[in-house]
């Protein structure tokens, strides 16, 4: 991630390096009841509308179970 408004925020308002502005504002998840089933398909959705290519839109998905918030997610 590039830029700090790409970066989550933590509940004091310092930057976390571990999630991006859109999961992750004032030390909590946007969407906390989100699926990591849910979640590729919205990141999917996402860059699809931003016309990404299909092979970087198949290694972003590939890559969501690796982050942080999904590591303990059985």
């Amino acid at each position: 991630m590039s830029g700090s408004s790409m970066i989550g925020t933590n509940l004091d308002g310092s930057l976390n390096k571990k999630f991006c502005g859109n999961c992750y504002q004032n030390g909590d998840f946007t969407a906390p009841e989100i699926t990591l089933q849910e979640m590729k398909q919205k990141v999917k959705t996402v860059l699809e509308a931003n016309k990404i290519p299909s092979n970087v839109i198949d290694l972003s998905i590939t890559y969501l179970p690796k982050l942080a918030r999904w590591k303990n997610v059985v």
